[in-house]
């Protein structure tokens, strides 16, 4: 991971300070303190964004025809069209991926907006939909999706931004999320009159991490998605912007910690 990762802390906001912290207690009479068991039990929130190392850009494209074969020859003509808009944009042929074609007879719910009759209608009885998958570096990302969408490839279109090492995001995460329950405690404790004393226990929930699923060593990836709405025509090309290639991680940690000897009253 890059020495330029930058990361900020999402603290947790609290409506009041009780709201967001819980004690363990055999009664109810209990709050923030419990006396019978002496602990005090507070979450904490801790966010670590970074920039991407990569990205996964996925994109897919639907050819008609009157038939099985006139609907393959133009899926063929669209298939090499990307590549020739890829080639063009100095992209290997080792990132990118035709991963699937599917034909059908195109469904009756899509047919209905064109009139019985008409020639539109008729081309469109068959189709094929294609699927890529490139990958590329995160500034090319936007690049990519315009170069398919212009190439015909324009049926949908997202962006999977990957850092390599999120492995090391996630420990940072977590330290912040003790920290700021810690935090709360040490609140809660200065509140009640007694001291916080030592950690019992620890109990992350982590959010879940999308992982890429292609490719070797895709559990290395941790992952954030660009969903990309395509324009329908005549709308221009304006319209496709990629604004954002940070993944963001985050923790929740519940600490629970011992209530020591009552503090002194100041003097």
């Amino acid at each position: 991971m890059r020495s330029a990762i930058r990361f900020t802390v999402l603290m947790v906001c609290l409506s009041s300070l009780g709201s967001a912290v819980k004690a363990q207690c055999s009664t109810s009479s209990c709050n923030s303190t419990c006396p019978e068991r002496r602990t005090i039990m507070a979450s904490g929130t801790g966010v670590v964004t970074a920039d991407a190392d990569i990205a996964v850009v996925r994109f897919s494209g639907k050819a008609y025809g009157p038939d099985a074969k006139s609907a393959s020859f133009s899926a063929e003509q669209t298939e090499a069209a990307v590549a020739k808009a890829l080639a063009e944009l100095n992209i290997p042929k080792s990132a990118i991926e035709n991963t699937s074609q599917v034909l059908e007879r195109t469904q009756s719910f899509e047919l209905q907006q064109y009139q019985m009759g008409t020639e539109e209608r008729a081309r469109r009885q068959f189709s094929i939909m294609q699927t890529w998958i490139v990958r590329v570096k995160p500034d090319q990302g936007e690049a990519v999706v315009k170069a398919a969408i212009e190439a015909g490839a324009g049926e949908s279109a997202y962006v999977q931004w990957i850092v390599e090492n999120p492995a090391a995001l996630q420990a940072k995460a977590s330290a912040l999320a003790y920290t700021n329950a810690r935090s709360i405690a040490e609140q809660i404790a200065q509140k009640s009159g007694v001291h916080l004393g030592h950690l019992i226990g620890v109990n992350e929930m982590q959010n879940q991490i999308n992982y890429s699923p292609y490719g070797a060593g895709a559990a290395a990836y941790g992952t954030g998605d660009t969903l990309i709405t395509i324009p329908s025509s005549g709308n221009g090309m304006q319209a496709i912007t990629v604004n954002t290639s940070r993944i963001e991680i985050r923790a929740s940690t519940t600490a629970t910690f011992a209530i020591e000897d009552e503090a002194k009253p100041a003097r």
